[in-house]
């Protein structure tokens, strides 16, 4: 009946509207995503809404990065039909387990309408037939559905077994379960996706498939679901009041927040690659030592590593067991080393002053160890190629050790 009355009131507000000269919309603020953080998005979308704060509750998931975020998350409020949803996991999980069948007889409904029913066209009776199937005790038919949420049982307050209430982080945690073990839960995603397809998130203006159950009474909209947008997330909300549209509004806005977040993502990796390809080389005021001697010679720290000319190692080390020889083949502009064999170039290059910068790219630079060639990182300082010192350990027979407290490198050819 309430349906049919909001019907009959929307179509005679649609009528007037035709009547009436147009006004112009009102201005609608942006969001900065850039410069705010979520929580004062959502706060700004409350106040743009008109939403009483008190009584809103939402989470959300970001699938790609495991982000998450919750306004009002502990605090419990009237589910509505959104209970349906972990009801309905516990039979596919029996369904899954060959407990029963979807021609199963539960509390007088055959299991598989039971549960189309109570999803797809949210029927009261059909959730309260598959309650009963669960559990006829009401605490420990709770209790059952609860652990979708991965809440301690111990935590949840005596409201939560006032037959239907949940908390977003509740409800978003169950969607977690629901997406995670998604091929085990696909006839229900599948249900989900047929329900209501004009109801609370589905009004949202984006287009994008949504898996959801929504719960709708007198003082309340609610909603849970998979927002198959281009960047997925999963989401749920407690409104509070009967502000079905608003619901679509914050699908799309968070639909809007995810495409921040893949430019947000493209620039840290392409800032990170640059940072890569194109470092800064600082020369620190660390100590040197071969063997338990202080040497000196011209090193940069790159990204927390140590890197070094090749033909300083090979001096510095040249009256050791790990001495080895070097030279360039260029022809294949390759550097050739031989462990062992002495090194006869020049003496290492001048230290440096701790704090010097140098601009690094990074090298290609072929090199082989005995004949064999080995990949090693490298980069081009001021036209001379410098190695990662530990790497150079690696395949040329010496080992590299940091200690922090003296601040010194410690090179053991032994």
């Amino acid at each position: 009946m309430r349906e049919k009355r909001w019907k009959i009131a929307l179509t005679l507000l649609l009528a007037l509207s035709l009547l009436l000269p147009a006004a112009a919309a009102p201005a609608r603020a942006d969001y900065d995503f850039r410069n705010q953080t979520l929580g004062q998005v959502i706060d700004q979308f409350i106040q743009e809404n008109k939403i009483d704060a008190s009584r809103f509750g939402m989470g959300w998931y970001d699938i790609e990065s495991g982000e998450t975020f919750f306004y009002n998350g502990d605090k419990f409020f009237v589910a509505a039909s959104m209970y349906k949803l972990p009801i309905c996991m516990v039979y596919q999980d029996w369904l899954n387990l060959g407990l029963m069948t979807t021609e199963t007889t539960v509390s007088g409904w055959k299991l598989g309408y039971a549960m189309e029913s109570a999803i797809v066209y949210s029927s009261n009776e059909a959730a309260h037939a598959l309650r009963n199937g669960i559990s006829p005790d009401l605490h420990q038919y709770r209790d059952i559905i609860a652990r979708y949420s991965d809440l301690d049982l111990a935590t949840l307050p005596d409201s939560y077994y006032n037959e239907n209430y949940a908390s977003p982080r509740f409800m978003l945690n169950t969607l977690r379960h629901l997406y995670e073990d998604r091929d085990a839960y696909a006839p229900l995603i599948d249900m989900m996706k047929r329900a209501s397809p004009t109801m609370c998130f589905k009004t949202a203006k984006g287009g994008y498939e949504i898996a959801h159950k929504y719960g709708a009474f007198d003082h309340c909209a609610n909603d849970c679901g998979i927002i198959y947008a281009d960047r997925p997330f999963l989401l749920t909300a407690f409104m509070g009041s009967y502000a079905i549209n608003v619901l679509g509004k914050l699908v799309d806005l968070m639909a809007d927040y995810g495409a921040y977040l893949d430019v947000r993502d493209a620039e840290a990796a392409a800032a990170a690659e640059e940072a890569r390809l194109h470092p800064t080389a600082l020369r620190t005021a660390q100590t040197l030592t071969v063997d338990g001697v202080t040497v000196r010679a011209g090193f940069y720290n790159i990204g927390g590593s140590s890197y070094f000319k090749l033909r300083d190692v090979a001096a510095i080390l040249s009256g050791t067991d790990a001495r080895f020889s070097v030279d360039y083949d260029e022809t294949s502009r390759t550097i050739l080393t031989v462990t062992g064999a002495p090194y006869a170039g020049e003496g290492p290059s001048p230290a440096g002053a701790a704090g010097e910068t140098a601009a690094a790219s990074l090298s290609s630079q072929g090199m082989t160890v005995d004949g064999a060639a080995v990949a090693l990182t490298a980069y081009n300082i001021d036209g001379s190629n410098y190695f990662a010192l530990r790497e150079l350990g690696g395949v040329l027979g010496f080992t590299v050790g940091y200690d922090e407290a003296s601040r010194t490198i410690r090179i053991t050819t032994g």
